[in-house]
């Protein structure tokens, strides 16, 4: 981790009845965990979009090489989760441009026949 405010633990206590400040008030791991969950919420429809795309275009029977790449696409998203708790900036950023080049694969095999 770094040495700075962020890498402090994350002490605040949540106020359920005021959120938006409890978020903003956030340290250390807690607010890597939110940043995490935001950018997991703002791939999801991406990924979603892909994988309706090869399910449709193949009449409801996905093969094995779209199974396997949407497989792949949940370890890289699940590694970006651990990078991001742990501070590992270098190996998050990987895992996410892993994540995204992948999520391209799956459209581009919406027009590939298998």
């Amino acid at each position: 981790g770094h040495a700075d405010k962020d890498s402090a633990p994350a002490t605040v206590a949540f106020d359920n009845k005021d959120q938006t400040a409890s978020k903003a008030g956030l340290r250390g791991w807690g607010k890597r965990a939110m940043l995490a969950m935001n950018n997991h919420a703002e791939q999801l429809p991406q990924f979603g979009l892909a994988a309706v795309l090869n399910v449709a275009v193949r009449a409801g029977v996905t093969p094995w090489a779209v199974s396997g790449v949407m497989a792949a696409i949940a370890v890289f998203r699940g590694a970006h989760l651990a990078f991001y708790l742990a501070d590992v900036d270098g190996l998050r950023s990987l895992s996410f441009l892993g994540s995204s080049a992948l999520t391209l694969t799956l459209y581009a095999m919406v027009f590939v026949t298998f």
